[in-house]
């Protein structure tokens, strides 16, 4: 069963252009229950492949961390050249 929050972004995508990059990352040890059935990290692994097999320039990826700002602090330079990308300058 697709999560309504997985269909909805799916569902956005398919009326954009392919062209865009696309962040995602996630952490190996990122929130899940398995007793309510639910995984954080699986949830990104399947978003992850369909990004993929539909042609999205997708950056980011699983990281061998977990949740909370203590890990998202160790990516922030990635994330900011991803948006921000260095301009080359003229000589």
């Amino acid at each position: 069963m697709v999560a309504p929050l997985d269909q909805e972004l799916k569902d956005l995508l398919s009326k954009s252009d392919k062209s865009i990059q696309i962040y995602l990352d996630w952490g190996k040890y990122d929130l899940r229950s398995k007793v309510q059935g639910w995984s954080v990290v699986q949830d990104c692994r399947n978003f992850s492949e369909f990004l993929n097999k539909e042609g999205y320039a997708l950056v980011g990826g699983e990281v061998n961390n977990g949740f909370g700002w203590a890990n998202w602090r160790n990516r922030t330079d990635k994330i900011l050249e991803m948006f921000f990308p260095l301009q080359k300058t003229m000589k």
